[in-house]
């Protein structure tokens, strides 16, 4: 293997190849990326679920080759050289030998290892089973639902997203069975299969939303065998997690015009700020109280004190005292999209519905702490 590449163009690949690679992996091969040279230059890794291939030109190549080198070292060493983004680093690796990297009077030897230790790619048919969304879209319907998965690995049917096919759009759903988040994209689903439903892994999705956000058009591949995404240098390609996801449907509100109190966004995101120093020494524990109209979010610590944030709006129900997590109404707050929002109360002992207001595509739904 003989070859060049710029700094720029292989940084870029590499930052993408780098989070799928698994740096504290306990089978080796995975934390190692695969550099395979032949009329490009081909970039691959995975954690054992994700994988990932990347591939981009070479300036020059003299000789192809194919091997593996430690993922987080090679791209801190690639990343260090003193050259800049649009220079060559020139790369040479003799059978049995080390990768010698090169830029400028800098050098560097790092040892390889056979690529027969890499796992195999997933297969998958990148042209069927595919749709073409608005990236930007994609990517916030995921970051809207995120933050409900749970990182429990005790309960695996928790820790991914929730996604399912209709005729007019997909559904979005993930829960850590305190919270509740639903996000309804509408968009033409020509060229998947309708009625399909899968649950992705976080790690996942979450490189996807990074890879499609900002994008005017990006191809996401939905299967009951996978979920992927693909551009002209990139393709990423994750395993599904083989469990059955919480039946949600009757939790929805069936009317979305009944019940709900209109909130403005920005005043409700200062009276929960104002609470967060307090909040932080109590566990994030927060009382809310509905009196007449009238809802106090406090928040105390036995040790430094109490911080109280009052607020008017308009009351749909009887009153009532709730507890909260206030992590989990920050989480909800930083989803919200329009000027104001609306909140359903009905009594102390049933969740919190959130939602975004004139629209019915996002419910947040937070269960109340006990009392």
């Amino acid at each position: 293997m003989k070859f060049k590449a710029r700094k720029g163009a292989l940084l870029k690949v590499l930052s993408i190849a780098g989070r799928t690679a698994e740096s504290k992996a306990s089978v080796k091969s995975l934390d190692r990326i695969r550099l395979k040279v032949d009329d490009g230059i081909e970039i691959l890794s995975t954690d054992g679920t994700v994988f990932t291939r990347c591939t981009i030109s070479a300036e020059e190549i003299e000789r192809p080759g194919d091997l593996l080198v430690y993922s987080k070292l090679f791209i801190s060493i690639v990343s260090s050289l003193p050259v800049k983004d649009d220079q060559e680093i020139s790369f040479e690796h003799q059978d049995g030998g080390k990768l010698h990297i090169s830029a400028g009077k800098t050098s560097h030897e790092l040892n390889t290892f056979s690529s027969d230790a890499f796992l195999p790619f997933v297969e998958v048919d990148t042209g069927r089973d595919f749709i073409v969304l608005n990236g930007s879209d994609f990517a916030d319907a995921i970051a809207q639902v995120a933050p409900c998965v749970s990182r429990n690995n005790t309960k695996p049917q928790y820790t991914g997203v929730y996604m399912s096919v209709e005729d007019d759009g997909i559904t979005f759903a993930a829960t850590d069975s305190s919270r509740f988040a639903y996000r309804f994209l509408k968009s033409s689903t020509d060229g998947l299969e309708k009625g399909v439903s899968i649950i992705a892994p976080l790690k996942a999705v979450e490189d996807i939303r990074k890879l499609a956000d900002g994008k005017p058009e990006c191809k996401i591949i939905l299967s009951d065998r996978v979920i992927g995404y693909e551009d002209e240098s990139t393709l990423l390609v994750s395993k599904l997690l083989n469990v059955e996801f919480p039946y949600f449907r009757e939790i929805l509100p069936r009317d979305p015009s009944q019940g709900f109190s209109s909130i403005n966004t920005e005043s409700f995101k200062g009276a929960v700020k104002s609470l967060m120093p307090l909040a932080h020494e109590s566990n994030m524990v927060t009382a809310m109280m509905l009196r007449g109209g009238q809802l106090t979010l406090t928040a105390i610590s036995e040790q430094s004190g109490r911080s109280v944030a009052e607020m008017v709006m308009e009351q749909k129900c009887a009153d009532m005292d709730m507890m909260f997590n206030l992590s989990y109404i920050i989480d909800v707050l930083n989803c919200l999209e329009t000027e104001n929002f609306e909140l359903k109360l009905t009594s102390q002992v049933e969740p919190a519905i959130f939602k975004m207001e004139e629209r019915d595509d996002f419910y947040y739904i937070l269960m109340p702490m006990r009392l």
